[in-house]
């Protein structure tokens, strides 16, 4: 592609410059993440209070003093309950926490070393990858992410022992050393694609999410630039460089919506997640943001950054000025977007969540990100920051 040509001929790494200044502030935004205060609430009362704080415009409020109580409750809580969900594509249990809150629970399909060579939508959902994605949305100020955190259940105490009839019904015996597989219902569960706990300690790991309550309702929106995902078949976006500017600028708003198309594209060119075919948005709420939810597709290659992620920023040459002064922000600190993300992970019960590998990925790619947009800067002449 001819921007992609012509940033490959730019001399990008220049652009970063090295200051103590970003540094000092990219630490006092960690340290504020970081910070645990002593609340003192039941299971109950934290959900709900959680779940209060969900509003039209965010999923979560970093500022509330239950946050980090919630993410280890999702590690921790006793679970009453253990169920099949039939929503979506891959394989996910339903869980109820003590206290009453529900979670998805995405298992470990991939060790992280593990690369997916195949098309970058290629493979099983990656846990790891959804519960970095929520530590990185902290990060980037898009509180759009569910609240998910790592665990490790035990089978057959916590999921066998409160399963329901038709969960059980999907366990069986793989290699005749284990009869706590299971597969559950949805389209790619089928016995051939069980997932097994650890042999010997009988533990299965995987992502816990925190679920929305019921009053909210989603509604799914078709990304303009979805992919065919067909071989040899290519969507007009792929092929009309104009496809922005002719088409979808004069149906579009810039602010917010084509801002929110852009600021998705950013975080999932971070994350390597080729697989945002459709938007999640809140239901009869004019300008919703769109919902960071579903990022399981992520982490599958350190060493391919699918610049056609980019598409939205590329094409339409806008992007918020907030986003990118963020972006420059842990580009120019000596503390990197990676190391930055690493200090929020370290908290987590499964960490560590990607290897050095992805962790260069996510510094190198921030790297393209603001040389893409500095070259919208110079030919748009200052139009591209909204």
């Amino acid at each position: 592609m001819e921007v992609e040509k012509k940033l490959k001929e730019e001399a990008f790494v220049s652009l970063v410059r090295h200051n103590t200044e970003s540094e000092r502030r990219v630490n006092t935004i960690v340290q504020r993440l970081k910070s645990n205060v002593n609340y003192n609430l039941s299971y109950e009362q934290l959900w709900q209070k959680v779940s209060s704080n969900v509003a039209t415009d965010r999923l979560y409020r970093e500022s509330n003093p239950a946050l980090s109580y919630v993410i280890s409750a999702l590690s921790n809580a006793e679970i009453t309950r253990a169920d099949i969900s039939t929503k979506g594509t891959q394989l996910k249990l339903l869980l109820r926490l003590k206290g009453g809150q529900s979670v998805f629970f995405k298992p470990m399909r991939y060790k992280r070393d593990e690369i997916i060579r195949e098309s970058p939508y290629a493979g099983f959902d990656r846990h790891n990858g959804e519960i970095v994605a929520f530590h990185l949305s902290r990060l980037l100020r898009m509180p759009l992410v569910p609240i998910t955190s790592g665990r490790k259940i035990d089978i057959e105490n916590e999921v066998k022992r409160t399963a329901s009839k038709r969960l059980l019904q999907t366990f069986l015996k793989i290699y005749n050393q284990s009869t706590n597989c299971f597969y559950g219902r949805c389209y790619y569960c089928k016995p051939k694609h069980s997932v097994c706990p650890d042999l010997e300690s009988g533990l299965l790991e995987g992502a816990a999410i925190f679920l929305l309550p019921q009053h909210f309702t989603l509604k799914r929106v078709r990304s303009p630039w979805q992919r065919t995902y067909k071989n040899n078949v290519l969507a007009r976006w792929e092929v009309d460089s104009r496809y922005c500017h002719d088409k979808l600028m004069k149906t579009i708003t810039i602010e917010p919506h084509l801002l929110n198309f852009v600021d998705v594209a950013i975080f999932d060119y971070l994350i390597g997640n080729a697989d945002r075919h459709h938007y999640e948005m809140f239901k009869d709420v004019p300008n919703s943001p769109v919902l960071l939810i579903d990022n399981g597709k992520s982490f599958g290659n350190p060493f391919l950054d699918e610049f056609t992620i980019l598409a939205p920023l590329f094409q339409c040459c806008v992007i918020r000025k907030s986003t990118y002064e963020l972006l420059l922000l842990f580009l120019t600190s000596r503390k990197q977007l990676s190391r930055a993300l690493d200090e929020l992970l370290i908290t987590d019960a499964l960490y560590p969540l990607l290897n050095d590998a992805h962790l260069k990925a996510i510094d190198r790619r921030l790297l393209t990100i603001v040389a893409l947009v500095n070259v919208c800067i110079d030919q748009n002449v200052n139009k591209a920051l909204y």
